[in-house]
C-alpha cells in the first residue's frame, strides 16, 4: 500500500490564489506531482470530501481575509492530508473468486440499515451538504426541473409542504419513490 502526503497549507494557498473549485487542486497536483489518473482521482475525490468543505467554512469565518485565515487556522494547516492506496493485487484462493461477505449496495440493504447509514450521512455531512448534493447530482444528469422541484420545496414554508405533500398523495405520484423520501426528509428535518 503506498502513500500520498500534501500539507492542506499548499492546498489551501492553492485556493486562495486560483480559486476555490476542485479544478484548482487538480490542475496543481497533476502539475507537481506524478501520479496515475486513478491515483489521482483517488487524492481529488479526498480533498473534495475532507478538504475543501473545511476550507470553506473556515474561509468565510476568516471573512476571506488571508491575514486572518492564516492566523486563526494554523494548527489545521500546518496538518496534512494522507491518502492510502490500495494495491490492485487480487488475493489468490483455490476457487478463484473472492472470499468474504459479499457488499450490498445501499438499495438492497435492510430498512435499518438504510436507515443507520443515512442517520450517519447526515451526522458527518449535514443536511444542507446533502441537500446541495443531491441537487448537484440531479442536475449533472440532466433532471434539471426535478431539482428546481428540490431547490422550491427546501425553500418553502411547512404549511405550503403539508399543502404539495397532500396533493402528491391525491395524484399517487409514487413511481418517483426518490423524490417522495427526500420531500419526507426534509419536512421531517426542517
Amino acid at each position: 500500500m503506498s502513500n500520498f502526503k500534501i500539507a492542506k497549507r499548499t492546498l489551501c494557498t492553492a485556493f486562495i490564489e486560483h480559486g476555490k473549485h476542485i479544478s484548482t487542486a487538480e490542475t496543481y497536483i497533476r502539475q507537481n506531482f506524478n501520479l496515475s489518473e486513478p491515483q489521482l482521482k483517488c487524492v481529488i475525490v479526498n480533498i473534495q470530501k475532507y478538504v475543501l468543505p473545511e476550507f470553506k467554512i473556515r474561509w468565510k469565518k476568516a471573512a476571506r481575509k488571508v491575514d486572518v485565515f492564516l492566523k486563526n487556522n494554523k494548527n489545521w494547516l500546518d496538518s496534512e492530508l494522507l491518502v492510502q492506496f490500495e494495491v490492485s493485487e487480487e488475493p489468490s484462493t483455490s476457487s478463484g473468486t473472492v472470499r468474504g461477505r459479499p457488499c450490498k449496495n445501499f438499495e438492497e440493504s435492510a430498512e435499518t440499515t438504510q436507515r443507520r447509514k443515512a442517520i450517519k450521512l447526515f451526522r458527518d455531512s449535514g443536511l444542507d451538504h446533502i441537500h446541495r448534493s443531491y441537487v448537484q447530482g440531479l442536475r449533472s444528469i440532466g433532471q434539471t426541473v426535478e431539482a428546481e422541484i428540490i431547490q422550491e420545496l427546501r425553500a418553502s414554508s411547512i404549511e405550503k409542504k403539508e399543502i404539495l405533500l397532500q396533493i402528491l398523495k391525491k395524484t399517487q405520484l409514487r413511481n418517483h419513490l426518490h423524490l417522495m423520501k427526500l420531500w419526507l426528509y426534509t419536512t421531517i428535518y426542517l
